[in-house]
């Protein structure tokens, strides 16, 4: 019998490349692709016209409005956040980025194995998450998109064969501590230990369709920069003043620090370091479980000062 029925269009055979509009994109390893909302609706009266039929004819439904929302996942990198950080409203000035009030457009391109290859243009950033938890997978980066228009091509168009264009990975960061693999968090003005933890922005996106199938205005209305962990409630581990100073009625909060880093042979660093100008804390009690340790929930709300962005990135 011959093997021409098989047909392996599995994911781990796609393709991705991303950057701002104008610019190569860049082909990067990553986790998940996830379609939240890629429609090309159908505008439909037919569904309000009373007809004295129950039926719908074929000559009702014309071209409708086309949404493109999707969520890209990949390991954290310095090498992909030099791609990713301009993408997320993020100037550089050599290593160090700092968040502005503007979002460039983008394009995604994507190429399933053994179909054509899928251009998203037009799009923007709508929000995104750095994410870790103890375990054997790195730290992560999730990235929200709102787009505008979508193009089909034949598969061969950017990505040439498997290993064209280049991947850009860089070294991912290990969840942990240690010479080779340091995750530090200073919040508040404590060094945290912590199992997992969550940084996330959200621009609050504004979209709109003047006169038009697809969008034509995506546009950031807000910086919503929150960040959550724990952390064990103890005098011996000096957790405690992240309890009492908030609940005390000190609004004036700290900075937060959370640096990524990888030492290699020679050495070599490779760094990601994020610090918030300002992080004021939603303050709740300590959990307390027979079973477990006595653990105190950590949220935080981000803040710009007089002199520093809400945001500064050194990657390097």
């Amino acid at each position: 019998m011959a093997d021409s029925f098989f047909c392996c269009g599995t994911g781990a055979l796609a393709k991705l490349a991303m950057g701002k509009h104008g610019s190569t994109a860049t082909r990067m390893d990553f986790n998940n692709f996830h379609s939240l909302q890629i429609v090309k609706a159908l505008t439909d009266g037919s569904k309000k016209a009373i007809r004295g039929t129950l039926d719908h004819l074929d000559t009702n439904p014309t071209e409708g409005l086309l949404f493109v929302k999707f969520r890209v996942s990949m390991w954290v990198t310095a090498a992909k956040m030099a791609v990713l950080l301009p993408m997320m409203g993020l100037t550089a000035v050599s290593s160090v980025y700092t968040l502005g009030d503007t979002l460039p457009e983008c394009d995604v391109i994507l190429g399933p194995p053994g179909t054509k290859e899928h251009t998203f243009s037009g799009c923007i950033v709508s929000d995104w998450v750095v994410q870790g938890q103890k375990g054997s997978d790195p730290i992560e980066i999730d990235i929200g998109f709102i787009g505008a228009t979508y193009a089909g091509a034949t598969n061969g168009t950017f990505f040439t064969s498997q290993s064209s264009p280049a991947m850009t990975e860089g070294y991912v960061y290990p969840m942990g501590t240690g010479t080779n693999n340091v995750c530090s968090l200073n919040a508040l003005g404590q060094t945290v230990h912590f199992p997992q933890f969550r940084l996330a922005m959200n621009y609050h996106l504004l979209t709109e369709y003047n006169n038009s199938v697809t969008a034509t205005n995506i546009c950031p209305s807000d910086h919503e920069l929150t960040f959550a962990t724990s952390a064990l409630y103890s005098s011996c581990d000096s957790t405690e003043p992240l309890f009492d100073t908030p609940f005390g009625g000190d609004t004036s909060g700290a900075s937060l620090t959370l640096n990524l880093t990888r030492t290699l042979p020679g050495p070599t660093t490779h760094q990601t370091q994020f610090v918030v100008a300002n992080m004021k804390a939603i303050s709740r009690p300590p959990n307390i479980k027979k079973t477990d340790f006595n653990r105190l929930p950590i949220n935080l709300q981000g803040y710009a000062t007089s002199s520093t962005a809400l945001l500064v990135v050194t990657n390097s």
